[in-house]
């Protein structure tokens, strides 16, 4: 940095000054005369080494200059004449500061507009958007643009539709904008204010924020002063925290002048005002979606969903395929009470269509998976109702055959009948790695598999539900479901409502990988309260019993499939007499040639010795 000598040698001879209109006051930087040899044009995009000469607070006194009567005050006289002369070119951002200076004190002036700069945050969106120039002439009307404001909000990831601009979104984006217009000020002045230091440091500041040219001359100037937000350690690197420390003692006087303090708690309020802002739009433009519900049976009661309405403006026949994130409002038991929907009267439970009435209104569109319940819904309350069927899942289940399988519709609506489709029943089985043959079918085998149907239909209902249910939570928690098993799924709720539980299979920490159960216990608490509503232990019982039904009743069709198989015996004669042995008959099935090359397991009966 320039010695005291040289800034005196510099600002007499060969120097220019820069006037600028900072933030907290005005500031008089002197800089090398022989740099505006260069087109004046690009003074802003190459800006020269500054020295702060003067810094004139705002707090101590008023604007210096008086628009209404062309005039200067004394303070600011004395300090642009003592530095300036009637030599000295002096740079100026603003038409009107030229014409007043020129005129009130004969000083040549060169008018440089200074352009709007980008401003990285550190917010809640973390968004880095550039200000467009119709948002600051359109959104300060009372008549705002509507179009300009959607965009600016959606700058700052707010997915906002013309119908949901109320009169208080639109003012809290004029104050975010106020905001956002003095951050970038901030930001001009203290990029301004630090490029002679960060050159001579040579510090790379291309992806610095707003807070890091704020912290420089704090760590400068304050080096014991606390950080409620953003330490420096934490927002510099290694490299960048020893540069800053190493050069800091030249620029001590130089940055105390702007008061580096009360600089770095402006941006500090700013920063607050900002994510409180943020925080106060994200809830109204939420109130403002038009919201919706889900009405879905669950295996042990009705729950209904709140979600956001706009998702509808999709294809609704792609509603399950991208289920939105949804909000458990209501859940009635089914233990507690029988089913809310009579078909026989077309009618429904009070209980159902008092919370459905207070919950949907007559505005609120409701989802429903049959027809039926629309209809009865429509006619006896006057809700307005969009059915999408819900289709079937796949169940991946941690089972004996460990079998991965999707559940055919034939086998629905033929295995439930007493005269039941063979091909479609060994098609199931075979499923389930069952190797049978049509002949060892037999009335007790189609029995177990129609109660293994029965158990598999309640898994993919257990399974559908807890994926709408869970859906939120994986989303936030930003957990990958695809490879999920029904156990999973069911030990989430469980976790998070009952953390002390035991489990007798499948422990949590055999089922989850540590970065899983780590984002659920991260994420619990959010969701205790949410989850505790369906009866969480329940419904992991539930899903217990259901895979001990599976177990035995797979170990069943195990034994009655074995004892089918047609047994075949092989009489062998060998070198000290003849061996007799049984085998599974099956084999025989393939070539016979075969037999010696593929030998089926042998189970050895008694051997015959010759003498």
């Amino acid at each position: 940095m320039p010695s005291t000598a040289e800034n005196s040698k510099i600002t007499n001879e060969a120097s220019a000054m820069l006037l600028y209109e900072a933030p907290s006051g005005i500031a008089i930087f002197s800089f090398d005369g022989t740099y505006l040899n260069n087109p004046v044009k690009d003074f802003w995009a190459d800006i020269p080494q500054l020295s702060l000469e003067e810094f004139i607070k705002s707090e101590k006194a008023p604007y210096p200059f008086d628009l209404a009567n062309m005039s200067i005050d004394d303070n600011l006289t004395k300090s642009l004449t003592r530095l300036c002369g009637s030599e000295t070119k002096l740079i100026v951002g603003s038409a009107q500061l030229k014409a007043i200076i020129e005129n009130e004190l004969g000083i040549t002036c060169l008018c440089v507009d200074v352009p709007d700069c980008e401003v990285i945050q550190c917010s809640p969106k973390n968004h880095v958007g550039t200000l467009l120039a119709e948002e600051k002439s359109k959104m300060g009307k009372r008549d705002f643009d509507v179009e300009v404001l959607i965009k600016f909000l959606r700058q700052h990831d707010f997915d906002v539709k013309p119908e949901m601009v109320s009169e208080s979104v639109a003012e809290l984006a004029r104050l975010l904008l106020d905001v956002k217009l003095c951050e970038m000020e901030h930001l001009k002045f203290l990029s301004i204010l630090l490029k002679d230091f960060t050159v001579t440091s040579g510090i790379d500041t291309t992806n610095w924020r707003l807070f890091q040219f704020a912290t420089v001359p704090k760590m400068i100037c304050c080096p014991r002063s606390s950080y409620e937000i953003y330490p420096p350690r934490k927002i510099f690197s290694r490299e960048e925290f020893r540069k800053i420390q190493a050069n800091a003692s030249g620029y001590k006087t130089h940055f105390s002048k702007i008061g580096a303090l009360s600089v770095y708690e402006d941006v500090v309020s700013l920063y607050s005002k900002r994510c409180s802002l943020l925080l106060d739009l994200d809830c109204l433009v939420e109130d403002a979606k038009a919201p919706s519900m889900l009405l879905y049976e669950a295996p042990s009661g009705i729950a209904i969903f709140s979600f956001d309405g706009t998702s509808l403006d999709n294809s609704v026949k792609d509603f399950w395929a991208n289920i939105p994130r949804l909000c458990l409002e209501e859940f009635i038991k089914c233990e507690k009470a029988p089913s809310p929907f009579d078909p026989a009267n077309m009618s429904i439970g009070d209980n159902l269509a008092e919370i459905l009435t207070r919950l949907c209104g007559s505005e609120t569109k409701l989802i429903v998976g049959r027809g039926l319940h629309k209809a009865i819904i429509e006619e006896k309350l006057g809700i307005t109702c969009l059915c999408v069927d819900v289709p079937d899942c796949e169940v991946i289940q941690c089972s004996p055959k460990n079998h991965v399988g999707t559940l055919l519709a034939e086998e629905k609506s033929k295995m439930g009948k007493r005269d039941f489709d063979v091909e479609v029943l060994i098609k199931f089985l075979r499923q389930h790695d069952f190797d049978v043959k049509p002949e060892m079918v037999s009335e007790s085998v189609a029995e177990l598999a129609r109660l293994l149907l029965d158990v598999k239909l309640c898994e993919m209902e257990h399974l559908k539900f807890l994926c709408i249910l869970l859906k939120d939570f994986i989303v936030t928690s930003g957990i990958d479901t695809t490879n999920w098993r029904l156990f999973q799924f069911a030990t989430v709720p469980k976790m998070i409502c009952c953390p002390q539980s035991s489990y007798e299979i499948y422990p949590p920490r055999k089922i989850f990988s540590r970065e899983e159960l780590r984002k659920i216990q991260a994420n619990a608490s959010r969701y205790k309260t949410h989850f505790s509503k369906i009866g969480a232990l329940s419904v992991y019982e539930d899903v217990v019993s259901l895979y001990s039904k599976r177990c035995s009743l797979l170990l069943d069709l195990d034994c009655l499939v074995e004892d089918a198989k047609a047994p075949s015996m092989l009489l062998y004669e060998a070198p000290s007499g003849i061996a007799i042995f049984s085998f599974d008959g099956t084999s025989l099935d393939n070539s016979v040639k075969d037999f010696w090359a593929n030998i089926p397991r042998l189970v050895s009966n008694p051997v015959i010795f010759f003498p």
